[in-house]
């Protein structure tokens, strides 16, 4: 399911030509697509649980922490800096550094998912 929705999303946004493997260690900005998880597994969402996990197929399912202290910063750009909600289980684009292959710094996020196709109803 993760696959299907993150292919769907990354394909609804065409600027974003390059998307890289979730979990792997970078030193420049990179796109990612994946699922918001609770690192705790019950209660609410907050800066020490938030998780980002990619497909099994482009990112082995990884699961990389995301930092979110950057969007409080006042170097980044007003548009990238207006308000958000997250919810496990969302499907979400994150660009960011990711230097240690375990924490993504996110710059941006887009949130919103297209919903299913014609071709991909049927099949449900």
């Amino acid at each position: 399911a993760v696959k299907q929705e993150a292919d769907a999303f990354a394909a609804s946004h065409a600027d974003s030509s390059e998307w890289a493997p979730v979990g792997i260690p970078r030193q420049n900005t990179v796109r990612c697509v994946g699922r918001i998880c609770n690192e705790a597994h019950e209660g609410r969402l907050n800066k020490a649980s938030l998780r980002l996990e990619g497909s099994r197929q482009h990112s082995a399912g990884s699961r990389i922490h995301l930092d979110l202290q950057a969007f409080n910063n006042k170097d980044v750009n007003s548009e990238d800096k207006r308000d958000f909600s997250l919810f496990p289980g969302q499907i979400v684009a994150v660009e960011g550094i990711n230097s240690s292959g375990r924490t993504m710094q996110a710059t941006r996020l887009i949130e919103g998912v297209p919903p299913p196709s014609e071709k991909h109803r049927a099949s449900d």
